[in-house]
């Protein structure tokens, strides 16, 4: 299996067309993990149609209501209700690590009828991200995020202005 990351950065025809012979001769006991923020130019309607594609978007990598009343299940021995699991889903948004989240709070006793108010604070989720995530990006990742986390649009002017560099 060949993975290829960040596809969505490439953008030249040319690369893109070369991309698109591979694929049309690639053996079919070979795959390829195509990892994109938008659809590739790849042909992917062709692909989809002769099943040489599937497809994995933000729907697939959420819990939907009955993945999250069968987690608790089997995180607490017992089902939830419907409609907790729905204000749980609404609250996190469907992410595994929120709802992660939420299991610890009412491990420490906090309760769902509360979870939209301000006792469920997002701290942890904080710390996740911090610790986890972004202290494992170089610091000139970590300078861009910081920088222009709070631009109301993300445009390549802007964030040059912002940075004060070209890179």
């Amino acid at each position: 299996m060949l993975v290829l990351d960040n596809f969505h950065v490439l953008e030249k025809a040319d690369i893109l067309s070369g991309i698109n012979f591979f694929l049309d001769y690639l053996p079919a006991n070979y795959h390829i993990c195509l990892l994109s923020r938008k659809v590739p130019g790849i042909h992917v309607v062709k692909r989809k149609l002769a099943q040489e594609l599937v497809e994995i978007n933000v729907q697939d990598l959420v819990f939907p209501i009955g993945a999250i009343k069968q987690l608790f299940k089997h995180q607490f021995g017992h089902e939830i209700a419907h409609e907790d699991a729905l204000k749980i889903q609404k609250r996190t948004e469907g992410w595994p690590v929120a709802i992660q989240w939420v299991i610890r709070g009412l491990q420490s006793g906090k309760s769902i009828s509360t979870l939209e108010e301000e006792e469920w604070d997002v701290t942890g989720i904080r710390e996740y991200l911090i610790t986890e995530i972004i202290s494992s990006l170089p610091a000139n990742v970590v300078d861009f995020l910081v920088k222009t986390v709070h631009l109301p649009r993300f445009h390549l002017a802007l964030c040059i202005d912002v940075l004060e560099n070209k890179d």
